[in-house]
Formats: C-alpha cells, structure tokens, sequence
C-alpha cells in the first residue's frame, strides 16, 4: 500500500503540475478576456456560442471518455490483454468521428433554435451575434474531442506529463492569438484564438499517442472479451450524468439572462476563478488516482481499492476545504485582483463577487463527485452516479428558479449550484454499500476533527489579516496582502495538515515507555519493552516515570534513559488536595508534550500508575502531528479512574482480566494476560542446585515474603511481630523483601528492623538482616529489595504477597502455592477483589487485612497470620492444589499476543478486541447491594467463604464511614453476617438514625441467632415510629422472638395496629402474622374473620402465614375449626400472574393440617 501510495501522490504532483500551469494560463486568458472585452452584452454572446462545444467537451472528454472507456481500457491491459484493449480504442475513434459531424451538421442548422433556448432573455442583436459566433466555434467541438480522447489514453498510459501540459499549450497559442489580433477582429478573435488552440492541443499529443497505440500491437494477447457493448452502454449512463451536471452550467446562465444584463459574464468569470483549485487539485487527485483504481479492480484488491479512495478523500478535504474559506473570505478581493482593468468596471466586480462567495460553496463537493464518480467508473458500473446526477440536477433547476429572485440574484444561482453538489456527495456517499469495499465511516469522521482542528491554525489568521488589509488597494499592492495573508496562513495549516496526513509506520520504533510508583507498574512496561527489543522493532527507548519512587532503582539497572514528569494521584483526598493534584497533571501533560515532541516516539507504552496519566494524555493532543501509537497494559482488574479516562485515548487497551473490559470505557481491550518478566518463564534450574546457590537449606520450608517494591508496612509489621513464634516452627525458612520506602509516614527498613529487634532481640542481626533460633541456626534473611527474589521464589515452598496484578501474575507462572494478603482501602477495593476473583478459582489463599480504628494504620491480626501459615505448611496437599491451579489459570501466551496486537495497532489494522463482557460476581453485589446481603444471608454460616470474610472486615469500614448510605450498607451487613458484636452500635444509633435505616436495623437483628434484652427497647420504638416500614420491621423482629417479647404493651400496640382501619397494609399484614403469636385461637380466628374476604390479596396471604405458622408453633386446639374457618376464604386474585400465590399457599396450609390432624 506504501508504493501505491506514493505512485498516487507522485501522480497526482504531476497532474497538479501541469494543470496549474494550465489553470494560470486560462486564468490569464480570462483576464485579458475581460481586460479586451468587459462584462457586458457581448461577451456573454461568446460565452453563450462557446457554452455548446465547452458541454460537449466536459461530456466527452472529462467525462465520457475517462470514466466510461478508459476503465475497461485500463483493466484489459492489466489483464494482459493488450490487443483487445488496442482495437477498443480505434473502435472508439470511429465511432466518435462519425457523432461528431452528425452532431456538428445538426448545430449548425438548428443554432438559432439552440441559441433561444440557452438564453431567452437576450436582446435581438445580442441573439443575432450569438447565432454567428456559435457555427464559427463549432469546428472547436470537433478538434477538441479528439484531443481529450487521445488525452485520456495518455493518462491511462501514465503518460501523465504530456497529458497535464497539453492544456497548458493549448491556452499559450491562445493567449498569443487574442494578444495578436483582438483589436482587428473583435470578439471574433476569441474564435480563431480557441480554434488554433485546439489544434495544438491535439498535435501535441499525437505522438505520444501513436508510441502507445504501437505498444498495445506488440504486445497484444488475444482475450475473448469484446468490452465495447458494455462500454458503450456505460457511455450512455455517462452521457445522462454529464448532461445533467453539465447542462446545469448552461441552465444557470438561462435563469442569468433573465436577472439582466452582465449576469452571465458574472456567473462566467467567477466560475472559471473556482476551477482553478478545483482542477488544480480536486481533479488532479481523481486523475491520478483513476487508473489504479481501475487496475485495482481488475486484480480484485478490494483493501488497496478502499485505502486509495480513503487518500483521496483524505487528500481532497484537506486541500480543498481551506481553499473555500479563503475565497469566502476574500471574495471581493479575489475578483478585484484578477479582473477589475480596462473594460471590467466596478459594478462588474460587485455582480461578481456575489456569484464567487457563494460559488466557492461548491469546490469541496465538486473535488469529491469527482472522486467518487471515478469509483464507480472503475467498478463499470455508472447507474448510481447517472441517477443522482439527475436528482442533483433537478434540484439545482428548482433552486435556480426559486433563488434567483431574490436579493441574492445570481449570488442565488450559484447558491443552488453549491447546494446541489452538497446533496450529491451525500447520495454518493449512501450508493456506496452496494459495492465490495470498505469505506469506514470512523476513518472520515477523524479526518473532518482533524481538518476541524487545523483550520483552527488557519482561519485567525485569515480574520487578522482581513481586519488589517487597508479598504483600497492597487493590484501590487492587493496581489501582495493577498499572497502574504495566504503565504502565512498556508503555511500554518499546511503545517498541522501534513502531520495529519503523512505516515509514520516502520519497522523499528522510537518507544516511551511510562508507569511507576511501584514495581508492579513498572515491570509491565519493561517486560513489554523486552518482547519489542526480541522481535528486534526497538531503535530508541526512553522511561518516563516519578522521581523518588520504585523506577527509579529498578530501570536504571537495564540501562534504559530515566526521565521524569510532574504527576499526582486524583482519588480521594479533600476537593483542595484534588485540585492541586489537577493542577499538577497539568503541568505534568504540557512537560509530557514537551519531551515528546523532542523524542517523536512512535509508540507510548503506558503500564498505570498515576504518571502514566499526563504522559497519555500528552501523547493523545498530540498524537495527530506525531502520528504516535498508544497502547495501555491495565493490570487489575478494576481499573482506577485515571486509566479509564486514558482508555478513550488509546489504540488498544492490554488487560490481565478478561472482566477487566467490562470497567473499561474503551472498546478497544484485548486479553493479554499479565506480561511478566522473561526470568519468571526461564527453565527452573535444579531444585538442590539453585538453594545451594542461594543459601537456603536444602530441606527447610522456604517461604518467601514480599509486599512488593515499596514494601507493604502491614505484611512487614506483622511478620515482625510474629517472627518469634516463627522462629519455633522447625524446618522454617524466611525470605522477606522489606522494600524501599522512605516517606515521612513510614520508612520501611528502618520501621522493621525495629520491630525485628523488639520481637527477636539480641537473635537479631541489624547489619546482616539476619534472624537466628535460639540453637544459632539462621531462618530468616531480610534485605530492602532482591533485585534477583525470582530466583528465591522458583525454590519456594510458599509465597506471601499482596493482590496486585504483578505479585499474583509472578506466583501464577511459577505455580506456587501463594498466600494472598491484599491491601485494603485502594480505589475500587481493587486489590482485594483481584484476591477474590483468583481465589473463587482455588489457585490461591487469601488474607485479608483489618482496618486499624482511630489513627492506627491497617493491620493483619498476628493469630489469624499465623493461623494460616500453619495451615498450609501442614497441609501439602492443600499447597499442591494451590499450586497447580495456579499455573493452570496462567495465560503463557502473553508475549505473542502483546506483540501481534501492537504491531496491529502500528499497520493501522484492525484489532482483536474482548467481544464477550463478562459481569464478575461482586459487580453484581456492588450494582444492586441486596443481591450481595442475599448472598450472605445463605453463606454467613461458611466462616471460610471469600465474601463473608472479605465483609466481615469491610462492615468496619462501612459504620466508621460519615456517609449515611455506606452506614446503611454496615447496618445491613451486621444482620446479614450475623454480628453480634456489632448489634451495640445499632442500639447507641437506634435513635439518631434516618427512618429506612431504623428499618434496615431491625432487619438485621431479625436474622440474629439469639435474643437479646436491648431488642425489646427497639421494637417498643419501632412500633411507635412514624415510617410505616420501620414499623414493619419491628413487628417481624417480635415475630422472630415472641417467646421472650411476652410484654403486655407489645401485645397491645400490634393488636392496635391490626385493627386500624387506615393504615399500610403492610405493615398490617405483619401484624396478621403476629397475631396468632398473641391470641388463642378462638379470638385469632374471631380477629380474622374479616380478613376471609379481604379485597388486598397481601392481607389474605398474611392470614395463611399466620395459620401455617399457628400449627408449627401448636398454637391452634382444634384443627378441625381451623379447617372449616379456611374453607371460607376467599382464594382468587386480581394479579396478572402465571400463578396464584395465594391458591398455592391455601393448598400449602391445607396439607399442614392435614398432617397435623394424621399426627
């Protein structure tokens, strides 16, 4: 696609090269035209007579010829069929030769006709000149087609120079003429100027021509294919197109003549100025990119087929959409500069301008028709384009008519002429999906933000300039603000266009690389640094992280340049310390923009950590001039927020969960699995061999503990302070990574070996980190940081780690049996529920950390430690299946798939992303907290399930919290988890709390396994409370416990509630349920009597509770009473349900009693 590429863009600068010099020509020929002439009544009878063999010209030529038989030409030589290709071409020639004098006779004697009706509105001489001059112009028509034929073999030829500059020649032997001879012939000048023209124009190309036609001879191979049927009923759909796109030209000069005189001269001058950059450029592109459509088509690479059409399009937006805002802007200025001398008079430049601000409406569209029309000549297929053309042309005749009346004039036609190719492109554009290539609707959309963005450089200094352009100028003058204005802002545009529009793809990249804070962020990058430098695509590499923190000891040891960025994390903290933090990400953002546009990377690695945030977020502003990639490893599975915001940035997201996607907000993400460092998939060595090494005792337990690169103050406090009990387990040998960490708030080595000397004393070595036994032995060896701890894991028969993507990734390739202690409090709890996620699939243990209360930090309790680690040194078996899962659940394939995907995302294809979301179970908790205290209410008895341990230490956090609605969840969490311990707060609280937490405390003291006396206290004031639920609630709780809630007044208030008329039927539904707890039956049954027939179906199956829960409690004497009582009831409903609770209850009820009665 590169050489394509290029072939099409060197085409298209030849192309450009020679219609300029073309267009300059004509231009100037235009301005002598109307220096010689003016804008009155006699050139518009030339430019009428000329309208005839000029439509026919476009029709043929730049139309018919090159989009209906120069495709199949073109595809026939690419399929080796050279001969057939030849005689295609002479066929066409006669054919042509004979239309043209048939055509030619006909004008000549129905000109007067012709003339009347292209424009009605001209006075009678005016009419008779036109007649005169239109049979002398006609032998123009003839000699003119055939040079646009031989032309358009040319082009297909690549013989593009000869094809470009024959215009050019044309326009010279023109020019030379009118110069020559316009003061002795007049108007008539222009005749014999335009026809010595076309004459050279065509003797230029002959002979090219005829060395073309020779090579086809040569080189021809028969085909059975005789293209000419189809091409010629192609030309005829070409024919129609033409003529209506074209014939629209000649219609507004119709509708001018009847806006009066020098309208048409208007529409004329204005027009030729707006072909100037739409052939210059707009039709260039489409040129040079027709014949390897066409080739492209005839080879069948649809893929190539949609990127060509994607260039041009890419090309023409961003060329011609600058050029409309420029003449828009300087309308009157342009027309001043090319045409006001001589006869050309001010009213003239005023009737100008008016047509030229609008006219440049249409040079967008018209670039992109042109386009788009070549597509579809290539497919052979014309029917799309004839159809809208004819659309397109009877819109702009409505408007014609419709506009021209107004204030506008022929500002209005030319309106209607802009507004028309607008609708055009878009029905092109809808005609698309029919045809077998791609056009991708993201790709145009990013290319018009992309325009969008650049103009922004563009358009101000097009306004200073208009704002500081003196009112009147003479033409050096004007021609010099004008050029300079343009010069300036061109360049400024052209600037930021180019960084769009060029490509950056090669083989070997300049990377950054950016993540840090901890090991865990920085590992990731390196490892994906390291698979890159394998597969040999790095040329230069950089490490931009934090300064202080763990990138700092660990990169400089593989000799990547560190450099470093101003960031700061934005969760938590006050709404000053997040605003500081904004400021800071700021600063760091425009210090990443800096060092970026020094380095120009071609692809930013990004592996968390609050400094990737201004590294992604400079990489993204400027990712157009860069034409960067970036790629994100999120290596948890809840992504903080930083990384969410940052996922809308990048090309692809790698993640090491696949539920992790279901967080993003990128659809970009791609399971990857954790990329760890190469060392963790090396062949382990020798068991005995490696220990040997390393000094571990050949028989000992190795257990190796590590809180990561920093070092985590809980794991090291509480392995500290259970070191002596430690130190009694025989055959014990401990690793512990102590970590790096020096902030004022903790410094980890120091705050250990102060804890190591107070648990161990003198057995404790400072100098050497050394522990001993009391028989002198050695087991336990500490140090900041093992730069080789992988080593010491490979031979471990336990780790201990934190929950953090890395640690779990590592323990997972060596298969190792692995304690999980997460640190708890992170954004999103993410770590503790990497524990969960990986523990509900038994491949590792978990140990959750508890809140410290008042200012104490977060602690592991020494028992519940060490409660553990016995367990699994005595369990090997339990290890072994650890172990094994482990390693199973391990994605080995992470490096392939890392690679493949970045190189992907640098050939700009597209990616494989997660196309399954899957919602993990504690999503499902966290959206709807029900569905979690659900949860719990069937497990709380399973002191080892994940959840009920995770949340036996969450609801801490939760009642210690200052937000109503996460103390509401505690006070559900103390019912659901059964928390006796905890039921004190909801007695001290009772009173002060909202009313639906009144209701949700005394739900969660009805769950409880024992009475307590405070509960009698709390159901006297929920009975009396004015939230009907909190009353609810409180009857249950009497149910849950009549027994020990025998107090009279209790009674009374329940019965009370029962027989208020007006009230909540919840509430007095419950209270029916209570009340065969309070009543013998006799007065139950009496009570009910009115509730047989109740109208509220809840009051009904409140009553079949009741008497199922009177015969489980052998509150009923005598059944057979019950029976008859029920046999009364009134079972139907009013609810649209497939079942009927109430029958199902009733029948229920019925077989109760009748057990009870065979008992």
């Amino acid at each position: 696609m590169k050489k394509l590429t290029t072939k099409v863009l060197k085409g298209s600068a030849v192309l450009t090269s020679g219609t300029l010099l073309s267009r300059l020509l004509g231009l100037m020929r235009e301005i002598l035209a109307a220096a010689f002439f003016g804008g009155g009544r006699v050139y518009d009878a030339f430019v009428i007579a000329f309208s005839v063999p000029a439509l026919f010209r476009r029709i043929l030529g730049e139309e018919m010829f090159e989009r209906a038989f120069m495709p199949p030409f073109e595809r026939l030589r690419s399929q080796g069929q050279a001969g057939t290709a030849r005689r295609l071409v002479i066929r066409i020639f006669i054919i042509l030769g004979l239309a043209l004098v048939l055509l030619t006779a006909l004008l000549f004697f129905f000109m007067p006709t012709v003339v009347h009706f292209l424009a009605p509105g001209l006075s009678r001489d005016t009419e008779l000149q036109t007649i005169l001059l239109g049979k002398q112009i006609l032998p123009f028509l003839i000699l003119i087609s055939f040079s646009t034929l031989t032309g358009s073999v040319l082009l297909f030829s690549d013989r593009k120079l000869i094809y470009s500059t024959a215009p050019a020649v044309m326009n010279m032997i023109i020019i030379l003429v009118l110069v020559g001879f316009h003061e002795h012939f007049g108007i008539a000048a222009l005749i014999v100027a335009y026809l010595s023209g076309a004459t050279a124009f065509l003797l230029f190309q002959l002979p090219a021509f005829f060395k073309v036609m020779k090579s086809l001879k040569e080189d021809e191979t028969e085909g059975a294919e005789d293209p000419l049927n189809r091409s010629l009923k192609e030309s005829s759909r070409i024919f129609v197109t033409a003529l209506a796109n074209k014939g629209v030209e000649v219609v507004d000069r119709m509708v001018a003549s009847l806006v009066g005189s020098g309208a048409i001269s208007s529409l004329w001058y204005s027009f030729r100025i707006i072909h100037l950059p739409f052939a210059i450029m707009g039709l260039a592109i489409s040129r040079s990119i027709a014949p390897e459509l066409s080739r492209l088509r005839g080879s069948r690479n649809h893929r190539d087929f949609s990127n060509v059409i994607h260039l041009g399009l890419d090309t023409n937006l961003f060329l011609l959409v600058p050029v409309t805002v420029f003449f828009m802007m300087f309308s009157r200025e342009v027309i001043t500069l090319f045409y006001f001398r001589g006869a050309f008079t001010l009213e003239a430049v005023n009737r100008t301008s008016l047509a030229f601000f609008y006219y440049s409406l249409a040079i967008t569209p018209m670039g992109l028709i042109a386009l788009l029309n070549r597509m579809f000549a290539a497919f052979e297929n014309n029917r799309a384009p004839m159809r809208v053309a004819i659309f397109g042309a009877g819109i702009n005749v409505v408007l014609d008519f419709i506009l021209y009346q107004t204030p506008l004039k022929q500002g209005g036609i030319a309106l209607a002429t802009a507004i028309s190719q607008a609708v055009q492109v878009l029905l092109l554009f809808a005609a698309l999906h029919h045809y077998p290539i791609r056009i991708r609707l993201s790709r145009i959309l990013a290319t018009l933000g992309q325009l969008l963005f650049a103009l922004l450089f563009f358009v101000p200094i097009l306004i200073v300039g208009k704002l500081w352009m003196p009112e009147t100028l003479h033409f050096l003058p004007l021609f010099f603000w004008l050029v300079g204005i343009a010069a300036i802002a061109f360049l400024f545009y052209g600037t930021v266009a180019y960084g769009f529009l060029r490509s950056r793809r090669t083989e070997k990249m300049k990377v950054v690389l950016t993540g840090g804070g901890t090991g865990g962020h920085v590992y990731p990058s390196l490892s994906i640094y390291q698979i890159l430098l394998d597969k040999n695509r790095i040329y230069q590499v950089r490490y931009w992280g934090i300064r202080g923190r763990a990138e700092e000891a660990i990169v400089p040891r593989i000799n990547i340049p560190l450099e470093f960025v101003p960031a700061a994390p934005i969760a938590g903290g006050s709404p000053v310390a997040k605003l500081r933090s904004g400021v800071t990400i700021l600063r760091g953002t425009l210090t990443a923009m800096g060092k970026l546009i020094r380095f120009r990377p071609h692809l930013v690695v990004a592996a968390g950590g609050y400094v990737s945030a201004p590294v992604v977020f400079g990489a993204y502003l400027l990712k157009p001039f860069l034409k960067l990639k970036i790629v994100i490893d999120e290596q948890n599975m809840v992504p903080g927020l930083l990384n969410k915001v940052a996922s809308l940035m990048a090309d692809a997201v790698f993640v090491n969960f696949r539920e992790s996607a279901y967080f993003m907000w990128s659809n970009r993400c791609v399971y990857t699995g954790y990329p760890v460092r190469p060392d963790y998939l090396k062949p382990e060595k020798q068991r005995l061999e490696l220990r040997k090494e390393l000094g571990i005792p050949e028989n000992a337990f190795l257990l190796v503990v590590s809180g990561g690169s920093m070092g985590a103050r809980a794991i090291n406090r509480c392995l500290s302070d259970a070191m002596d009990r430690l130190s009694e387990m025989d055959n014990l040998f401990v690793i512990h990574s102590i970590g790096m960490s020096e902030t004022p708030e903790y410094h980890a080595l120091k705050d250990t070996i102060h804890r190591l000397t107070a648990s161990m004393g003198k057995n404790f070595d400072k100098d050497t980190l050394e522990a001993r036994r009391s028989d002198g032995t050695i087991f336990y060896r500490g140090s900041d940081y093992f730069h080789d701890l992988y080593r010491y894991q490979q031979v471990a028969d336990l780790l201990i780690c934190r929950a953090g993507a890395g640690a779990l990734a590592e323990s997972m390739a060596l298969a190792k049996p692995t304690l999980l202690i997460p640190k708890r409090g992170l954004p999103g709890d993410h770590q503790e529920l990497n524990a969960i996620s990986i523990a509900e699939q038994g491949a590792m243990d978990v140990l959750f950390e508890e809140a410290g209360s008042g200012s104490e930090v977060d602690r592991i309790p020494v028992p519940l430690f060490l409660e553990r680690v016995g367990k699994l040194m005595e369990d090997e078996t339990y290890r072994n299946s650890l172990g094994e899962s482990a390693g199973r659940i391990f994605f080995r394939h992470s490096a392939e798939r890392i690679y493949n995907t970045i190189d992907r995302v640098i050939r700009q294809k597209v990616i494989e992303g997660e196309t399954q979301i899957v919602e993990p179970r504690f999503v499902q908790f966290q959206r709807t907290f029900d569905n979690l205290i659900r949860f719990l209410d069937h497990n709380s008895s399973k002191k080892n399930n994940l959840y009920v341990r995770f949340y036996n230490i969450k609801v801490h956090e939760y009642l210690a919290s200052d937000q109503v609605l996460i103390i509401n969840k505690g006070i559900k969490l103390i019912g659901s988890l059964k928390r006796a311990d905890l039921y004190p707060f909801i007695y001290e609280n009772f009173d002060s709390f909202q009313g639906y937490q009144k209701r949700n405390a005394l739900a969660a003291l009805t769950k409880a396994d024992q009475f307590q006396p405070p509960f009698k206290s709390l159901v006297e004031k929920g009975l009396r409370d004015n939230y009907f639920e909190t009353r609810r609630e409180a009857i249950a709780l009497f149910n849950r416990f009549f027994n020990q809630l025998t107090d009279e007044g209790i009674h009374r208030q329940i019965l009370k509630l029962l027989n208020k008329q007006i009230g909540s039927f919840e509430v007095k539904a419950e209270a029916i349920r209570a009340a065969v707890r309070i009543l013998e039956q006799d007065a139950f049954l009496k009570q009910m009597e009115p509730i047989l027939f109740a109208r509220n179906i809840r009051h009904r199956e409140a009553l079949l509770d009741a008497i199922r829960d009177g015969l489980n409690l052998n509150r009923f004497d005598n059944k057979e009473i019950v029976r008859n009582f029920l046999k009364r009831m009134l079972i139907t409903t009013s609810q649209f349900q497939p079942s009927f609770t109430v029958r199902q209850r009733f029948i229920t009820t019925i077989k109760k009693l009748e057990e009870t009665n065979h008992d």
